[in-house]
Parts: structure tokens; sequence; C-alpha cells
């Protein structure tokens, strides 16, 4: 099986738009990340993830999240004008003169950066237990397409298609979908022979949520997704607990009422992903090389300065996460992201800055009703 992550470099509507990021991470990372969790969790022998891009800088940050990019793509398979079959059947072609020759393909663009591996493994499920030759993710639009109209060049509004009937209420028509772009599964031969990933008639469309679904092809469509990853709520209330001993980033820590987390600088999450799945709870520390301001970044020379927050953390390894602050600094920092983590853990000495921390948690509770 060849996971692919499409990402070329050219883009006229967000200039590198691949390497922007979402809850910390790029979106041609996020998309390896959920790659990646989806191989974890199914434990799908003889796959590989792959990043397919012309682009050096895309190249690097794909194998700083542990994918592979075997070659860069020609120039004349990067253009505004290039498919993503005649790529994806570039790629699959010089795979084949490598070696290595994949019957199923599992394209993942980089454009849907809050698809989840639930996601990716909901599809498999159906395509690996029936005999269909092609399976996508669709989301229902924003507005019925029977009542999409278009405009003459005097702007007097006509019917797109075929008019519906005069007041029609939206429920009175019949659901409609549309590709949600987050996961096309087919097969090489079914794609050889169709010319196309998704076959009227033939595709298996699995409806996702328009948040899942969110697609980026404009700046406020970046705006749009940023946001929603940082309001995501986590599955349980977010708490506030203490710890007597300063984490340590690499061991563990036990807080006041016994309870034990495993400590990770918040910018390590490339690293961590290449350990074992989190059973418990992750404690995100600011690493060696964090800001004057004590916030969550990444030190050293890397160009990412945002580390990777909760939603990216979870996505990556499972469990819950926690975030360690020991500063008014760190939690004003963080004050819209807050609620976003299933623990926030202080000082246990310190506590004026669990009453600032609880009245932040309000105004995140407030954020995301």
């Amino acid at each position: 099986m060849l996971l692919l992550v499409p990402a070329r470099g050219g883009s006229k509507g967000i200039p590198g738009k691949n390497l922007q990021e979402t809850d910390g991470v790029s979106l041609v990372g996020r998309a390896v990340i959920s790659a990646r969790r989806f191989l974890r969790e199914t434990g799908l022998p003889d796959a590989r993830v792959v990043v397919d891009t012309d682009m050096p800088a895309i190249e690097t940050e794909a194998r700083r999240w542990g994918a592979e990019v075997p070659f860069l793509r020609p120039e004349n398979l990067a253009q505004d004008s290039t498919t993503t079959l005649a790529s994806t059947l570039h790629l699959v072609d010089r795979l084949a003169e490598s070696g290595w020759q994949p019957d199923t393909i599992v394209l993942l663009q980089p454009t849907s950066p809050l698809r989840s591996w639930n996601d990716i493994a909901d599809c498999w499920s159906i395509f690996a237990n029936s005999d269909r030759e092609s399976v996508i993710t669709v989301v229902e639009p924003g507005k019925p397409p029977q009542l999409a109209m278009r405009t003459d060049d005097d702007a007097v509004l006509n019917w797109l298609g075929e008019p519906p009937p005069a007041n029609v209420r939206r429920q009175d028509l019949s659901h409609s979908v549309s590709p949600s772009g987050a996961v096309y599964i087919t097969t090489v031969k079914a794609l050889r022979e169709r010319r196309a990933f998704v076959v009227p008639g033939v595709t298996v469309g699995v409806e996702r949520c328009s948040v899942r679904s969110l697609d980026i092809d404009t700046p406020a469509d970046l705006v749009a997704a940023r946001r929603t990853a940082v309001l995501a709520a986590p599955a349980a209330p977010t708490q506030v607990r203490t710890a007597s001993e300063l984490p340590v980033a690499g061991g563990v820590v036990t807080l006041n009422d016994g309870m034990v987390l495993r400590v990770c600088n918040a910018a390590a999450l490339p690293q961590a992903m290449n350990e074992e799945a989190v059973t418990g709870f992750v404690l995100l520390i600011p690493g060696s090389g964090s800001s004057h301001d004590g916030s969550l970044r990444s030190g050293g020379s890397t160009s990412h300065e945002i580390a990777p927050g909760a939603g990216s953390w979870r996505e990556a390894l499972g469990g819950r996460v926690a975030l360690w602050c020991s500063a008014a600094e760190q939690l004003a920092s963080h004050a819209v992201a807050l609620g976003g983590y299933d623990l926030v853990v202080l000082p246990h000495d310190q506590p004026d800055l669990a009453a600032l921390a609880g009245a932040m948690l309000k105004g995140s509770t407030l954020l995301r009703s």
C-alpha cells in the first residue's frame, strides 16, 4: 500500500501553502502524521508513506515528520495545470522502476489539515472489506447545489442547473454531497483504467462533518483551519492539577494526586512519533530553546517556531495531553488554546497561578460554546 501525500511547491493563492502551519504543524506534516497514526493503529504490512513534491524545502519537512521522498517530481509535472492523476501515475511508475509496485493508493491531500487518522481508517475498512474499487470522503455542501445560480454580464441571475420548485425549502431537496478532498483510496489498476479517483456509479462516499472536511484554498480557509484546530475541544473537560517537582523532558513526573505523566519537550513531536503509542497522558513542557516569554516554541536552528499543540499530539500519538506552565506569561501565551488540553499542570506552591488558570479556562469555555 502507498499512502501518498501530493505536495508541490507552487501555489498562487497562498505562497508556500503546503508549509503553512495549523496547530503548530505544517500542512504536509499533518498529512504525514495522520498517515503514520493510521499505520500504527492498523498494523498494515508493506505500506509506505511517501510525499511527492518538486520542492526541496517540502522534501526536508516531509522527512522531518517521517515520510519518504524517494525522488523529486519533475518540473513539467509541477505546474498549475498538472493533474493529481498525472503526478500520481508518474510517481507509481518511478516506484516500480526502483523495484516496488504498490497495488493500492491512499491519497491524502495536505490541504485537508483537520482530517483524522480515523477518517482514513473508516474509508479503509469499507475498501478492505468489500469489492469496491474506490472509496473517498465526502461532505454535505453548505448550500444545496440545486439552489446554485449563475450571473450573466449584466449581473442577472439564472439557475445553474434545472430550476428547483418555486419557494422550495432546503429540507425538501434531496441530500447531496461532494468530495471533501481528505481521503481517496483506490487500486492502481482501477486508477489506470478509469483515469480518475472518483467514478460515478462506482466510488463509495464516506460522509464526514464540515469541520474535518475543511479544505484550504484561500487565506481565509487557512485562518479558519487554524482557529478550528486551536479551539477543538478535548474528550474531557480541562482540569488544573499541581506537581511538586519540576518536570524534566524525556522522563516522567508524579503529580500531587499520584497521577504519573510522561514528559516531552513540546517541540519534540517528530521524534516522539518514533516511540510507542501513548496509553495515558503526555505532559508538554517548554524546551531549552523556548522564547524569552516562556511560550511553547521550538529552539535551535529550526524554522518552525510554533511547537505542536494538543490536537497534533493527540493525532500523532493518541492518549491525552497536559500542559506544564510555571509562570503567568506561559498561561497568557496559551490563553485561547488552554482549553484544548486535557490537563493544565502548575507548580504546587503558586496558588495565584492556579486561580489565573481557572479564570482563563472559563474564558476558553465561552469561546468554544
